[in-house]
């Protein structure tokens, strides 16, 4: 939980490269929080790391837990990286 909402100050502050860090070791350590997952993407998709974003959405699918507005989100994603 720390990791996480280290994660999470490093996102706010726009310190993205340490946000990426705290939340992927997040991840790391707890594979199931998927709200981990939801704030490693924000933050690629802040640095315009939208395929880095993509595959971290893609991952939080496979975990098969369902989470609002994530197929969308992904297809958005899918045709940004696409129209790159």
């Amino acid at each position: 939980m720390i990791l996480y909402n280290t994660g999470i100050l490093f996102n706010i502050r726009s310190e993205y490269d340490e946000a990426v860090k705290s939340l992927e070791l997040s991840i790391s350590k707890n594979p199931e929080n998927v709200y981990a997952y939801l704030a490693l993407g924000d933050a690629y998709e802040r640095q315009d790391e939208l395929a880095k974003a993509l595959n971290v959405y893609l991952d939080l699918k496979g975990l098969g837990i369902k989470v609002h507005g994530l197929k969308e989100k992904i297809v958005t994603l899918e045709q940004k990286v696409q129209a790159k």
